[in-house]
């Protein structure tokens, strides 16, 4: 995909998911098109089957080789296990309810594992 063309970016269908070029192995950088015009450069990096998301910006405030420098050096972090500002999908859960189980109670913490969980 050649989304680092300003004009083929344009032209992509607005939707949910995100358009992706492969840098290397495990590394993409996407974009997300919607409606309010406010695309947004994302990075997914792929490790043992776990996947980490970020965004770096909209991409009216970067350039593709902007977005580039930030997105390898966001995948060397991530390569060297050094602790980055992305989270997994069930990591961000967990956080999420830690945080309801010290602003609100076992019970609404219990209510949150009991409806996002699948088999514990």
């Amino acid at each position: 995909m050649d989304i680092h063309i300003a004009k083929v970016r344009t032209q992509l269908k607005i939707r949910k998911a995100p358009y992706w070029r492969v840098i290397r192995r495990g590394c993409a950088v996407g974009v997300r098109r919607n409606s309010s015009g406010e695309d947004t450069w994302l990075g997914r990096y792929r490790l043992d089957g776990t996947k980490h998301f970020t965004r770096f910006g909209r991409t009216s405030a970067l350039s593709w080789d902007q977005v580039l420098r930030e997105a390898n050096k966001w995948f060397d972090q991530c390569e060297s296990g050094q602790r980055t500002t992305c989270v997994t999908v069930a990591e961000a859960c967990r956080l999420y309810v830690d945080n309801r189980l010290l602003e609100k109670g076992e019970d609404t913490a219990r209510g949150l594992v009991r409806r996002t969980s699948t088999k514990q």
